[in-house]
């Protein structure tokens, strides 16, 4: 009996503790401001798997005065939502697609038009595809515990980087802190900004990228509409419009009409909305220096200004200006020391660079040339295809191979759809460091290369592009296993190779003619 007593007395004052908290939460509203439009990046609705039409989203985007949104549909990319661009309602959507690669995933944003390959997995050949397609690519998950990027060699500088996500932070909470955050936000809708820890691995990664070139930082709501539970039960929490308010950014009313154009020149800042919103940002270079400015109608912000990711300058106040005669990335950080549920440590705004007697150098490429090439008989090779696809293989006279195919077309029950040239015999390369291959193709295609050894395979893509002698060199570094680690096949003990063309690189039912010239060793 006293045991039973002294426990519900435990929950009794528990009970009471929640309320008691919970009550001073309902007062929080943040400041608000029109002095920009307000952005919303990583947008998922039905055209993938969120959970509700662009129409429906524009209408939670108003609500929460938001003026644009940029999509992340789910896709390799997605066809239709990678290429969108249209104005609902008021608000302006800049299409995107967010691709899972073996490295993690990786937004096409704003493309203007798509082919019919998909994206290789390989992290600067995806970057440069993004690019031909007239679109921006985006690192998302930094920082994510399930699907965190992976890729950070030299050879590799995207547009863009997510800083923070929002997801990210619930999916890194303990099981203490998810209870919390559902017990307090009926109280108070803001109060999940509260999870906020600081993104200093995503800065550190930024700013390593800003070494090589001149990459965006952008903070992403991730916004679904809610989360589904089963086929039929779908819990609407967060909101769209709630998700809108965590993080976003915010462009200059000047660009209202084509904020996919700022967003392009890096001229946006990312901002926690639900800490508050200012009255006024600037980062700007005035001759020999750079003057930031932050105004806010209550709030005591903390400027820092870093130089190539090392703070140069810090100002308790709302305003601050250094010589920039030194030569640098330089970018602004704004923090609030004491914001009721914002942690001191998280940047509540976030500038983008300002380049200062800065030169880029290009990016480091693989070698693409073989001192020694050693011949695979070209003769050895031979078709197979699943049973539904078409091809035909024919010797051209100088020994070269010309394959005429076309996949046949996927269906939910039989999408795997696929033609190769195959060689079905034990194959060592391990005193090679890369395959050679020249080819050629009547149609802009990607094409694998996969090694197989037993039950084990791994596979690298190659862009073959129409009127040109393709010259490929695939170092085994760019190998992938299909377990989607990016491994060293095993090569002294392979048994077949095979040049492919599937469903997993090109679109259903494509036709097209190539011509395999060379098929070798590399040294």
């Amino acid at each position: 009996m006293r045991v039973g007593k002294t426990l519900l007395m435990s929950g009794a004052l528990a009970g009471a503790l929640v309320l008691g908290r919970g009550v001073l939460l309902i007062p929080y509203e943040p400041e608000t401001s029109n002095a920009y439009v307000w952005g919303a990046f990583h947008v998922h609705s039905t055209l993938s798997d969120g959970l509700s039409s662009l129409e429906e989203i524009a209408d939670a985007a108003r609500k929460a005065r938001v003026g644009f949104v940029m999509l992340s549909e789910h896709g390799s990319p997605h066809s239709q939502a990678t290429t969108l661009s249209r104005t609902i309602r008021g608000v302006r959507f800049i299409g995107g697609s967010e691709i899972g690669l073996p490295e993690g995933h990786l937004i096409a944003s704003d493309a203007r038009s798509l082919p019919e390959y998909k994206l290789p997995p390989y992290p600067p050949d995806a970057t440069a595809d993004i690019r031909e397609w007239g679109g921006l690519s985006i690192i998302t998950y930094p920082e994510d515990p399930t699907q965190r990027w992976s890729y950070w060699e030299d050879d590799f500088v995207p547009d863009g980087i997510e800083i923070i996500n929002v997801t990210s932070y619930f999916r890194a909470s303990s099981a203490a802190a998810k209870l919390k955050w559902a017990l307090y936000s009926p109280f108070n809708r803001y109060y999940y900004i509260e999870a906020f820890t600081s993104p200093s691995y995503a800065l550190h990664r930024w700013d390593e990228l800003l070494t090589r070139g001149p990459v965006v930082g952008f903070y992403a709501a991730n916004a679904h509409g809610g989360f589904t539970i089963t086929d039929e039960m779908t819990v609407p929490l967060p909101s769209y419009e709630t998700a809108f308010t965590y993080a976003g950014l915010g462009i200059s009313p000047a660009h209202r009409d084509s904020p996919e154009e700022a967003i392009r020149r890096g001229e946006f800042f990312s901002l926690v909305r639900a800490a508050g919103e200012p009255q006024k940002f600037e980062i700007a270079r005035q001759g020999d220096t750079i003057r930031v400015v932050v105004q806010t109608a209550s709030l005591s912000p903390r400027i820092d200004l870093k130089r190539n990711g090392i703070v140069v300058a810090s100002a308790q106040s709302g305003e601050l200006a250094i010589d920039a005669k030194t030569p640098g990335v330089y970018r602004a950080e704004v923090y609030l020391p004491e914001h009721p549920l914002l942690s001191p440590d998280v940047p509540w705004i976030l500038s983008n660079p300002l380049f200062v007697g800065v030169e880029f150098s290009a990016a480091r490429t693989p070698e693409s040339s073989c001192a020694s090439f050693t011949p695979l008989p070209l003769e050895d090779l031979t078709l197979e295809k699943d049973d539904e696809s078409k091809g035909s293989l024919a010797g051209g006279e100088s020994g070269e191979l010309e394959l005429d195919y076309e996949l046949s077309r996927a269906t939910p029950q039989k999408i795997d759809r696929w033609v190769a040239l195959a060689l079905r015999r034990p194959i060592d390369l391990s005193r090679f460091k890369a395959i050679y291959l020249e080819a050629e193709s009547s149609d802009v295609m990607r094409y694998w290369l996969e090694l197989r050894a037993g039950e084990r395979s791994h596979y690298a893509s190659f862009k073959l592009e129409p009127g040109v002698v393709n010259r490929i060199t695939l170092p085994w570094n760019r190998f992938y296993s299909t377990t989607g680690v990016r491994s060293i096949p095993k090569l002294w003990e392979l048994d077949a190779l095979f040049v492919t063309v599937n469903t997993s690189n090109s679109q259903t039912g494509f036709r097209s003619q190539m011509t395999l010239k060379k098929l070798g060793g590399c040294e």
